[in-house]
């Protein structure tokens, strides 16, 4: 149930603006704030080098 639950809240922020849910929209020219931590070594995947949603096949792993 909290899974379908998750779903569905990640589908309607995804169809439609966040003002919508009460968010402020994005000012124009504004960036992303990158993250700061420093990703420990070993198999991760890195967000800021990720080009598309889709993972690729090489950077799939399991814990």
């Amino acid at each position: 149930m909290i899974r379908g639950s998750v779903a569905f809240s990640a589908l309607a922020f995804a169809q439609v603006p966040v003002s919508t849910f009460g968010f402020p929209d994005p000012e124009e020219g504004a960036t992303p704030i990158p993250f700061l931590d420093i990703q420990p070594k070993g198999k991760m995947l890195y967000w800021q080098e990720l080009k598309s949603w889709i993972t690729p096949n090489s950077e799939l792993f399991s814990v």
